[in-house]
């Protein structure tokens, strides 16, 4: 009986024994599993972290890359005879958004009418002084201080990579090798057109007049205005330019449109027949007096006050005009409730020729190589805003619309045009996807002998012929 007593409690207690051990590796188990679960939590989180910390290393390398401000405060001078007109009204909202991006640089900003503008360049630049960072008109104008304009391909590849022409439409930086073909010493803002006809649609309406579609209407609608005491049409026959815009705007009629820019490029005589018939029809407009009795006296700006003012009925107008024509920013005193409006139908070679436009990048911005090198960075990023930041944006959306940089789209929802306003802008996109060639000269005695040749044919002191051949004298002698 003891013995069996003895077993079974020997049997009981091998059962215990086992009992516990399983219980035991149950628990150790679980006990493993929640270890394993609060193992992977915490991989988790700490991956989770690394990855948070990766990304924002990588977000501040993102910007930390490219050309960086200056830690000390640097001042850069600005030179340019336009930008934001008027500057009193445009710069200090746009120069504050500037600052609270770049506190470290401040921007001096030295603005001159046009003359003025060239004549302190020349001063400065050639006394080895200048501004920091300049403007100026592509071709010969460029070229002149190109010897003092920095390189400006190592900054904006360091900005915008490789492939950093492809930031601005085409063809702005071939425009910019103008100037100096080895290397590019300016960037531009936007881009300008010359359009046909700008006319006062309030005055016309008020007349009965439409616009003129040919020369003749032009001459009928021109004495309905002059019987009412209106200049027929707002011009500046002082100024070479102006003149130079309205026959390059005649001469884009004839041929396939590129007439003009091969005979200053050496390609065909300033003789064609087309360009004599071109010539004929801009002083037919001065022996007609479309523009009026006296318009050798008047200047751009009187020409573009006596056009906003009601007392002339037509213009020709570009695009950087444009803001005026929608009935804001106006330099004279006029009434807000006038509606101006754009045509592109005035043909002016009698066969409904297609209506083309010239274009340019109107505003180009260059750095001085001879600043201090600490300067350059900062004068870099502030030419960089101009071209392709903030300057850039807020010109596009307040003043021309049309920038040169591909990132920058005009936002125009703020300024509640309406419909005939928004029919002016898309005039004017179609006529920059329609541009032959760029305006501006690239060659300096070309554009001095077209404009003291065409001055000529206006006070009529030259026939079309007689200025056209001496244009062709110069040519044959001008080094390209």
């Amino acid at each position: 009986m003891k013995k069996i007593l003895l077993w079974s409690m020997m049997i009981v207690m091998v059962i215990s024994i086992i009992a516990s051990f399983s219980l035991t590796g149950c628990k150790t188990e679980a006990e493993e599993e929640t270890v394993e679960e609060e193992v992977a939590e915490e991989t988790t989180e700490e991956v989770a972290e690394e990855t948070t910390e990766e990304a924002a290393e990588e977000e501040t390398l993102e910007e930390e890359s490219g050309i960086q401000p200056p830690e000390e405060t640097v001042t850069i001078q600005l030179a340019c005879w336009q930008l934001f007109e008027p500057m009193d009204t445009h710069w200090p909202i746009v120069y504050e958004q500037f600052k609270a991006k770049y506190p470290t640089i401040d921007i001096e900003n030295i603005t001159l009418p046009f003359e003025d503008h060239m004549a302190y360049l020349k001063t400065t630049l050639l006394g080895g002084e200048g501004p920091d960072i300049w403007n100026s008109n592509i071709g010969s104008q460029m070229a002149q201080f190109s010897e003092y304009a920095e390189n400006l391909e190592p900054y904006a590849e360091a900005d915008w990579g490789e492939d950093w022409k492809d930031t601005f439409l085409e063809p702005s930086i071939d425009w910019m090798l103008w100037a100096n073909p080895d290397y590019v010493i300016a960037l531009p803002m936007d881009l300008n057109s010359i359009h046909p006809l700008v006319y006062n649609k309030t005055l016309f309406d008020e007349l009965g007049l439409v616009p003129p579609t040919n020369y003749d209407e032009l001459l009928q609608v021109a004495d309905v205005l002059k019987e009412n005491g209106i200049i027929p049409w707002a011009d500046a026959g002082s100024e070479g330019w102006i003149n130079d815009h309205l026959f390059q705007i005649i001469a884009l009629q004839f041929g396939d449109g590129t007439l003009y820019d091969q005979a200053r490029e050496g390609k065909i005589s300033w003789t064609d027949p087309q360009l004599v018939d071109a010539m004929e029809i801009f002083k037919k407009m001065y022996d007609d007096k479309i523009f009026g009795e006296d318009p050798y006296s008047v200047d751009f700006t009187a020409m573009t006050n006596e056009f906003y003012e009601g007392k002339a009925g037509m213009t020709h107008l570009g695009s950087w005009s444009l803001m005026n024509t929608l009935g804001e920013n106006l330099a004279g005193e006029q009434d807000p409730e006038t509606v101006f409006a754009l045509t592109g139908d005035l043909s002016f070679n009698g066969e409904n020729a297609e209506i083309r436009t010239v274009g340019w990048p109107g505003l180009n911005f260059s750095m001085n190589k001879d600043m201090d090198e600490s300067k350059k960075n900062a004068a870099w990023i502030v030419l960089r805003e101009l071209t392709d930041g903030i300057f850039a944006q807020y010109h596009a959306d307040y003043i021309s619309f049309f920038a040169a940089s591909r990132n920058i789209t005009a936002n125009m929802d703020d300024l509640g045009l309406d419909s005939n306003q928004q029919e002016i802008i898309n005039s004017y996109v179609e006529y920059l996807k329609n541009m032959k060639y760029g305006l501006p000269h690239r060659y300096p005695e070309i554009n001095t002998a077209v404009w003291d040749n065409l001055n000529e044919v206006a006070i009529g002191t030259k026939t079309p012929l007689e200025a056209l051949e001496a244009l062709e004298e110069v040519s044959q002698n001008t080094v390209r």
